[in-house]
């Protein structure tokens, strides 16, 4: 492989900015996981159009930006050039210019199968609508916001609040106010990294004629602004559980405080003449943002900080409530016979008059023993049985077993009284009429079922409210 087509490869990648796409999908999924969190079904078809519109709205707007950063550089050409530029640029701009128009193509397409489908609402449409304007006019003349003081604002604005809404509205069609509390911390975090990431280059940007927000600021007050970011960031968080969020998603995200208060001491260190450690401002402003958003994201998507949500209602209980939700004035109920109740709705619940089952019965077809005559029992020693007789389907037996005695038993029958246990037909064979060898040893109950093992008298059977089928009624 040509090395300049490596280095071009490498460029282009580096250009398109990886780590804002990846901050993007975070964004994105920690708008859909409030759904997640309200308990909700996610569509998963529109999460991923959504997804990709996203994605593909964020490479428009950087490979638009390099394109007209080199038109804004490109050298003059000299006389000594025999007609030819310099190659004084790794990627050509017409790259970029080609990378960006089958980007937006593949977008448009996106959000036309998106509205298609019916799943662009107004809103969502309105939301996309500010999206678009805001990627396109960040590097595109005459607004060029990326180099006019407002260009981390409107990255700020775009990621933080636009895309989470676009994939919350996306599933929902409807923002809600708990949205706010979720992403405006990290809309105050992300101003601070752009701010914290600018500082080193701020004479080298005014040389080159270039705006920032620190710059349109002034580097005194962009680093008060700084320091203000993190403390109200964290301040919104704090407050958050008296505005209505679960404590449970409040305190994993204020694991990042010491983090940003490091940060702070480190702005406050350079603002008092201290040598800074750009690297280090970078990479603790960096991990103030990221830390934050992956555990948003990682707690409304597992639930793993949510053990409330853990915690269900039993399946009476709920059906209780929502009777008590739907149907508060139903008052009037009848006796009826159980054959003709076929589709009628409980008025209350219904419990059993009995053990069921009401003796203790087998579970399988072999033959009724006392577990003690067949300790020790295998198939080089067998214990010899004599076989008392068969128990009746339906009925008691008619006899009872003594030692060293078995019964033939079917499966439901019930087990004759002095018997505990069944040994099934596999382990025995007949040795002669009326005796057989038992080839291994049961414990006592089993392949019995006690009475009372089904249902237990008094048990709720049927609860109130429920729809009666042919299994509930016999039919």
């Amino acid at each position: 492989m040509p090395k300049n087509f490596v280095k071009v490869l490498i460029e282009f990648l580096r250009t398109s900015q990886p780590l804002a796409l990846l901050a993007g999908a975070f964004l994105y999924a920690s708008g859909v996981g409030v759904l997640v969190y309200r308990g909700e079904m996610i569509n998963w078809p529109v999460y991923w159009f959504g997804q990709a519109v996203v994605t593909f709205l964020q490479l428009s707007s950087v490979y638009l930006k390099s394109y007209y950063d080199l038109v804004a550089e490109r050298p003059r050409r000299s006389s000594t050039d025999n007609g030819r530029l310099d190659d004084w640029k790794i990627v050509s701009r017409n790259v970029y210019l080609m990378a960006a128009a089958t980007t937006m193509t593949l977008g448009a397409l996106t959000t036309f199968i998106l509205y298609s489908q019916g799943v662009l609402q107004p809103a969502s449409l309105f939301l996309l609508g500010i999206a678009w304007l805001f990627a396109f006019f960040f590097g595109v003349p005459p607004l060029r916001l990326v180099y006019s003081g407002y260009g981390e604002l409107v990255s700020a604005i775009f990621l933080t609040t636009l895309v989470p809404g676009f994939g919350f509205l996306l599933q929902q069609g409807e923002l809600i106010p708990i949205m706010g509390l979720f992403h405006f911390p990290l809309l105050a975090l992300f101003l601070a990294l752009a701010l914290a990431t600018s500082l080193e280059n701020y004479y080298s940007e005014i040389k080159a004629g270039r705006q920032n927000m620190m710059i349109r600021l002034g580097w005194q007050r962009g680093m008060n602004l700084h320091n203000f970011l993190i403390v109200l960031a964290f301040l919104l968080i704090g407050i958050s559980p008296f505005a209505g969020l679960s404590w449970s998603l409040t305190w994993p995200r204020l694991l990042v405080l010491p983090v940003g208060l490091f940060q702070i001491w480190q702005m406050w260190q350079i603002n008092n003449g201290a040598k800074p450690n750009w690297n280090l401002l970078r990479l603790t402003a960096a991990a103030s943002f990221g830390i934050l958003l992956y555990l948003q994201v990682f707690s409304l998507w597992t639930g793993c900080f949510m053990p409330e949500f853990l915690e269900l209602l039993p399946p009476s209980r709920a059906l209780a409530y929502w009777i008590d939700f739907i149907l508060p004035g139903l008052k009037d109920s009848e006796w009826m016979e159980t054959v003709n109740a076929l589709g009628r709705i409980t008025a209350r619940g219904i419990t059993a008059p009995e053990d069921l089952p009401a003796f203790p019965r087998s579970s399988v077809d072999g033959y009724a023993v006392r577990a003690a005559d067949t300790f020790g029992a295998s198939e080089t020693l067998p214990a010899y049985l004599t076989v008392r007789g068969e128990v009746p389907m339906g009925q008691r037996p008619p006899f009872d077993l003594q030692a060293g005695e078995a019964a033939l038993i079917h499966t439901g029958g019930m087990l004759p009284s002095g018997s505990d246990a069944v040994i099934m037909l596999e382990y025995t064979q007949i040795s002669r009429e009326g005796e057989i060898e038992v080839l291994r040893a049961v414990a006592e109950g089993e392949n019995v079922l006690k009475p009372g093992e089904d249902v237990r008298r008094g048990e709720e059977i049927i609860p109130a409210g429920a729809v009666l089928r042919p299994a509930e009624i016999g039919g």
